[in-house]
């Protein structure tokens, strides 16, 4: 089984499907055959004709002795003087065939000129409750001497496998088969779906995450490649990794030397401009770094409230906003994330706001059922709806106030999606009217711990403060 593919796996599904169909049904049929007392419509004809011309040879006081070897065939046969006034309908109760069995045979023996009629019968006291599913069917015909034999047989109408209609078994019978095949496709299925969710989370992760290798030969193929691949991926993002902060520790050494150079100059313009470009450097360096770790991914998370931090990050860099909401309660606004990787989020943000905003700074934050989300806006000049996704690419710098002479290095809004997206949030901008940039981060919330255990104590939370 394990060296079979999957279209051969399919195959061998759909044939053990059609053998176990072909073979119920012959059991079924076997059976039916075998059981004697199962009377089936297309031989009532030749059942009963042949009692008819038994009577018309038989005395009249012998006919209690074919009476009761007719019972033993499960038939209840009587007579009647005349014929009946009413003639029983043929058509309605599903006995038109019979009738034709009937006539058929009557003719094939040269009785064609007899009365016959066919109709629905009786049911008998004291029947067997295992033919409570068969109707009674009374045949009458006439014979020789001019009285009528009443032939009252049991009958199944629809013909039937071990009791129950063949139609109806056949599809129960499909329907069950559909059933386990659809199983049997799922369970093979079911690495294909491992191995998609896998890939999904390519690129959220530092450490490969290796699936098991099962189901067909195809499939186990490529989820050895894809472990392979996952490999190579991590050494290729270590090693971009060592090579950048290699590179931003040696150019920060070299930075650092050139400032001290710089510092010990006589003061002038030229002076000034040159520290200038040596702190940018050294921000673009710092920044390349982070963004560098930043796509790695979301290991040793913690619960981390969101309010805490942000009243935190404010606090220590003594801003005060000029409209500051948060969330309150115990655990509203939890989420499981890196301490330092939700500190760059925020931080890279309220640096955006405050160096484009235009000395205006409004922060809040609300849970909801299964997300906390964070807005900071600004009253800047805003950014263009058609660059409003492009401004998350690396080093992708808008016109107007938001450029390079401004400060940055065009990677915050680059580093700030990285990071919420690795942590299976969102992150997106929207001008604000009349003016103004509004920066939403999305993230799921997660627990703390057990419910009703108090968090740490927030001094901003629940602070409002609207702008004088």
């Amino acid at each position: 089984m394990a060296r079979l593919g999957i279209f051969w796996r399919i195959v061998l599904i759909v044939a053990l499907a059609l053998f176990v169909i072909q073979l119920v049904v012959f059991e079924g049929v076997r059976r039916h055959k075998a059981d004697a007392t199962v009377e089936r419509r297309y031989s009532v004809g030749e059942r009963i004709v042949p009692y008819v011309q038994l009577l018309d040879r038989t005395p009249i006081g012998e006919r209690p002795t074919i009476v009761a070897l007719a019972r033993t065939n499960g038939i209840a046969l009587s007579f009647s003087k005349t014929p009946p006034a009413d003639l029983p309908s043929n058509f309605g109760s599903g006995l038109v065939r019979i009738s034709f069995l009937v006539r058929h045979e009557l003719e094939r023996q040269g009785l064609d000129d007899r009365f016959f009629a066919v109709g629905p019968g009786e049911e008998l006291n004291g029947g067997d409750g295992d033919n409570e599913d068969e109707r009674r069917i009374l045949v009458q015909i006439g014979l020789a001497s001019g009285e009528v034999a009443r032939f009252d047989v049991n009958d199944t109408l629809t013909v039937r496998i071990l009791g129950w209609p063949i139609g109806f078994g056949a599809g129960a019978l499909g329907f069950i088969v559909a059933i386990v095949a659809l199983c049997a496709v799922a369970r093979e299925a079911r690495p294909i779906a491992a191995l998609s969710r896998a890939v999904d989370r390519l690129g959220t992760r530092l450490q490969p995450e290796p699936l098991p290798e099962a189901g067909a030969k195809e499939v186990r193929t490529l989820i050895r490649a894809i472990n392979a691949m996952q490999h190579r991926i991590a050494n290729l993002i270590n090693n971009r990794t060592f090579v950048i902060g290699a590179i931003s520790h040696d150019l920060k050494t070299n930075l650092t030397r050139l400032r001290l150079r710089l510092e010990m100059m006589p003061d002038n313009p030229h002076r000034a401009r040159a520290l200038q470009d040596v702190e940018t450097m050294q921000g673009l360096m710092t920044d390349a770094l982070i963004f560098a770790k930043a796509a790695l991914a979301v290991e040793e998370v913690e619960a981390i409230d969101v309010a805490d931090m942000l009243a935190t990050v404010l606090a220590e860099r003594a801003i005060v906003p000029d409209v500051l909401t948060l969330a309150e309660g115990t655990e509203a606004a939890m989420v499981r994330i890196q301490p330092a990787a939700l500190r760059r989020v925020i931080d890279n943000l309220i640096d955006n706001a405050l160096r484009y905003g235009e000395g205006y700074l409004a922060v809040s934050l609300v849970s909801e059922d299964e997300h906390v989300v964070m807005a900071i806006r600004d009253r800047g000049p805003g950014i263009a709806s058609d660059m409003q996704e492009a401004v998350f690419d690396p080093f992708v710098r808008v016109e107007s106030s938001r450029s390079r002479d401004t400060g940055g290095s065009g990677l915050g809004l680059t580093i700030v999606r990285q990071i919420v997206e690795a942590y299976g949030g969102t992150v997106r901008l929207g001008n604000l009217d009349p003016q103004g940039l509004e920066a939403v981060v999305t993230l799921p919330r997660g627990q703390s711990g057990p419910r009703g255990e108090p968090g740490p104590p927030r001094s901003e939370a629940g602070h409002t403060r609207e702008p004088t």
